[in-house]
């Protein structure tokens, strides 16, 4: 199964989860499922760089334009074993991002993660998995619209949503 992973690129955000990532990289490796992700310095890049360690060695990593990625500051943390150049500014390599994964998990994040768990859930029918508590924005949006939140998965436990990814 393919696994998509979304959330923040914000380093220090990412850091507070890095727990998390580690739990959830060292999962995926050990089920043998392939990871679909960004390469970069958020909590993608930090899932992957577990998710390599723990011997996984399907990690599908999409890249943006990289002049955009080095306009703001982001970083490859991880080489992908498959990489994928959208050579797309960010909204439109997360679109091809949602495309590929069987099944999403949402790791902290702000608007642009939100977005994106709407148009998996509402526009591709992806099963979302998220965090709960590890975003204001998503958990506040989830109050907002009582009929997203019943289409998606959600705990504060992450061996609870990994769990729910088999």
């Amino acid at each position: 199964m393919k696994v998509l992973v979304i959330g923040t690129w914000n380093e220090s955000i990412s850091k507070q989860f890095e727990l998390d990532a580690q739990i959830v990289g060292k999962y995926l490796a050990k089920r043998k499922h392939s990871l679909v992700a960004s390469p970069s310095s958020g909590i993608q890049g930090l899932v992957a760089k577990h998710y390599k360690e723990a011997g996984g060695n399907q990690f599908i990593g999409f890249y943006p334009d990289l002049d955009k990625m080095e306009s703001i500051g982001e970083k490859v943390l991880v080489e992908p074993d498959k990489p994928i150049y959208t050579n797309e500014d960010y909204p439109v390599r997360n679109i091809l991002q949602l495309r590929e994964g069987d099944k999403i998990l949402a790791l902290t994040g702000g608007t642009g993660t939100l977005t994106e768990s709407i148009v998996a859930v509402n526009d591709y029918n992806t099963p979302l998995l998220y965090l709960h508590g590890s975003s204001q924005i998503i958990d506040g949006f989830l109050n907002l619209d009582p009929a997203f939140a019943e289409k998606i998965y959600y705990s504060k436990n992450i061996s609870e949503i990994l769990m729910e990814l088999d």
